[in-house]
């Protein structure tokens, strides 16, 4: 498919894993300064054209929501604290 993955692991040994599966870009799942600090960084001027998201602690689906390029899509897939398509639209018409 040529998509790029950003992967997100609190643990070392989890972040190793996702090493030995390819993943180039890993940043964490605990801390979501970190998280938004990093993707900015790797992601430049860039923007994502998916998010694949299971995190709603520490501001994580507002972060995520901004690293989206126009059309992208977010897909949830948590279990907790899921915003509505309202929500989504209200903050980021």
């Amino acid at each position: 498919l040529g998509a790029v993955v950003y992967a997100t692991a609190g643990r070392d040994e989890k972040r190793q894993h996702l090493r030995d599966l390819g993943v180039k870009y890993i940043t964490s799942s605990r801390v979501g300064d970190e998280f938004e600090a990093d993707m900015k960084k790797f992601l430049g001027k860039e923007s994502l054209d998916v998010v694949l998201n299971s995190m709603s602690h520490d501001d994580y689906i507002r972060r995520s929501l901004r690293l989206l390029g126009k059309g992208g899509r977010f897909v949830e897939i948590g279990k907790r604290d899921v915003w509505t398509n309202e929500e989504v639209a209200k903050e980021f018409p």
